[in-house]
C-alpha cells in the first residue's frame, strides 16, 4: 500500500531539503507546490499567489492520487502551516485509506537566520531556487504558522546541524 508523507515546517526551514533526501532513500514521488509554480510563473505573483498556490494544490493532489494508485508513495512538500491544513490533508487521504506520515522540521533560530538568507540564491539562468524572501513575506508567513502539536507529529527532523 502507498502512503504520503507530509513535510510540516516554517519557511525556510529546510523542508524541500529533507524532503528531496527522503525522496531518494524511499523511491517516492516528490510534490511541491513551489517547485511547480516557480517552473510555470513569474515569482513575484503579487496578491494572486495565494489563488494560483491553491489551485497548484488541488492539481498536485488529483496528482497524488494517480501516483498513489499505482504504487507509488508520495511526498508533499507543502509546509502545512495551520492546525487546520494538516487536518484537512490528513482526513482528504485517510478518508481514501491512504496512511500518512506527519514529518515536521524545525531548527535553531541561528540555522533559520542562515536559511533565509541562502533563500537569495539564483540558479544558473539566474531564476530564483526558491521564492524570495523579504521581511513583509517573513511576517506573513510567522503570522500564519501554526505550531504543531505532539499529536500531531509522527516524525521530527531537527535540521540545525545542517546548511540548504
Amino acid at each position: 500500500m502507498s502512503y504520503v508523507i507530509l513535510i510540516c515546517g516554517k519557511l525556510a526551514a529546510g523542508k524541500s531539503t529533507y524532503a528531496e533526501k527522503f525522496r531518494k532513500i524511499h523511491y517516492a514521488a516528490l510534490l511541491s507546490c513551489d517547485r511547480l509554480m516557480l517552473s510555470l510563473f513569474d515569482p513575484y505573483l503579487g496578491d494572486r499567489h495565494d489563488e494560483i498556490a491553491e489551485r497548484t494544490r488541488r492539481y498536485l493532489l488529483e496528482k497524488s492520487l494517480e501516483l498513489l494508485e499505482v504504487g507509488i508513495p508520495v511526498i508533499l512538500d507543502w509546509g502545512f502551516w495551520t492546525k487546520h491544513s494538516r487536518n484537512e490533508i490528513k482526513f482528504f487521504y485517510n478518508s481514501r485509506g491512504i496512511k500518512t506520515e506527519m514529518h515536521y522540521v524545525t531548527l535553531s533560530d541561528t540555522a533559520w537566520q542562515r536559511n533565509l538568507q541562502s533563500r537569495s540564491r539564483l540558479d544558473a539562468k539566474n531564476m530564483p531556487i526558491a521564492y524570495p524572501i523579504d521581511e513583509k513575506l517573513i511576517a506573513k508567513c510567522l503570522s500564519r504558522f501554526e505550531e504543531p502539536t505532539d499529536d500531531e507529529i509522527d516524525i521530527t527532523y531537527n535540521n540545525s546541524q545542517e546548511s540548504l
